[in-house]
């Protein structure tokens, strides 16, 4: 096992012991009000995971008793909320709300969104309550926990696969901005959406508490190179998952079952995310136990095509854009990891790496 072993799953238990909770009786309240919602509703307790995936916001599960109108019903469902201070400073509910609903009725994997306070006028917090998918549980760290740990090579490899063919018929949908309207004021003006989208990036890092002046131009001088060097031959954007964790996915019997978390969901190009795929797999070699039957970059791109029915599109460039956000975030959350500077270099590594194979076929002056 590497020393750097669970630093992520670390890193994500040191967020969580600082969440904020949610009042039972506020969360009663809140979903007595919706006007779906008929009469009383018991809320015996709620449960906070201490460990798993996820580390900007809060997640409480719990079973409430609710008329919807048929009579009264026991339901299993998620809080989703804001646990005090905002990791990303452009983060919307509203919109994170609207993204799940309306990938929700485009009949792609993903759980039923109920009600929504902005606010926090109700719940004390911003936040929404949806449907809990039953399924395994989700984990920072592949292979020692989660899904991935108690199946065979070939078991495991066919189930990484199956991420990678999501977001290929996540990109055959191509569901459009006209069915996600709230995601076109995501990010700066800008004349593309890939500028869009790494303007809203860069607006997060500037803005973060953490932007320490020599890792800020780095990710600065990454970004006008990325601006400079933008293909001109991309395909019409859609609708991007945008955070392409495999912790963000939840699998029931070996098989992808729902997807989770599109808090950054964009108008985009879905390469990015098989990118942020690929990535994953490479860096856990560094940060978790080793695991037969992991797919090369060939495989997610090979299945991503089947699933798409079409080829990837200027894949080296979006290995960098990844890159970009997986540095960024890096940047946001390093106060909360036990090595920084490792972690960060870990990163720069791979982000130097896909950097020259962008400059190989991007930069004319080569």
């Amino acid at each position: 096992m590497s020393d750097m072993s669970d630093v992520m799953g670390e890193s994500v238990r040191n967020a969580k012991a600082a969440f904020k909770r949610i009042s039972i009786d506020k969360l009663r309240a809140f979903i007595a009000r919706q006007h779906d919602v008929y009469g009383d509703v018991i809320v015996s307790e709620i449960e906070y995971p201490s460990d798993g995936a996820g580390s900007t916001n809060g997640i409480g599960l719990f079973d409430a008793v609710i008329d919807r109108g048929g009579g009264a019903q026991q339901e299993r469902l998620v809080v989703r909320y804001l646990p005090g201070p905002a990791l990303l400073a452009q983060k919307s509910f509203d919109d994170e709300f609207a993204t799940l609903q309306a990938v929700r009725s485009a009949g792609v994997p993903s759980p039923c969104a109920y009600w929504l306070d902005s606010t926090g006028e109700m719940l004390g917090v911003p936040g929404y309550v949806m449907e809990r998918i039953e399924a395994d549980k989700p984990t920072a760290s592949l292979y020692s926990t989660g899904p991935f740990s108690k199946v065979e090579p070939a078991t495991r490899n066919e189930m990484m696969l199956q991420a990678a063919g999501f977001h290929g018929a996540l990109k055959k949908k191509a569901i459009r901005g006209d069915r996600v309207r709230h995601l076109l004021r995501r990010g700066p003006e800008a004349p593309t959406a890939v500028q869009r989208e790494l303007g809203w990036w860069m607006e997060e890092v500037r803005l973060s508490k953490n932007a320490i002046a020599d890792k800020l131009d780095y990710l600065t001088s990454l970004h006008q190179w990325m601006v400079r060097h933008e293909p001109n031959d991309l395909y019409a954007p859609a609708l991007v998952h945008g955070d392409a964790q495999f912790a963000n996915l939840m699998y029931k019997d070996n098989r992808l079952v729902s997807a989770l978390d599109w808090e950054l969901s964009f108008i985009g190009h879905n390469e990015s995310d098989l990118a942020l795929l690929s990535f994953i797999t490479e860096s856990q070699k560094k940060f978790d136990i080793p695991a037969e039957g992991t797919p090369t970059e060939y495989d997610f791109i090979s299945r991503f095509e089947v699933e798409s029915g079409q080829p990837v599109n200027n894949y080296e460039y979006f290995k960098l854009f990844c890159m970009l956000k997986v540095q960024s975030i890096a940047l946001m959350t390093i106060h909360n990891m036990p090595d920084p500077e490792a972690v960060w270099n870990i990163f720069k590594d791979f982000t130097e790496a896909a950097w020259s194979q962008a400059r190989t076929r991007y930069d004319r002056s080569i």
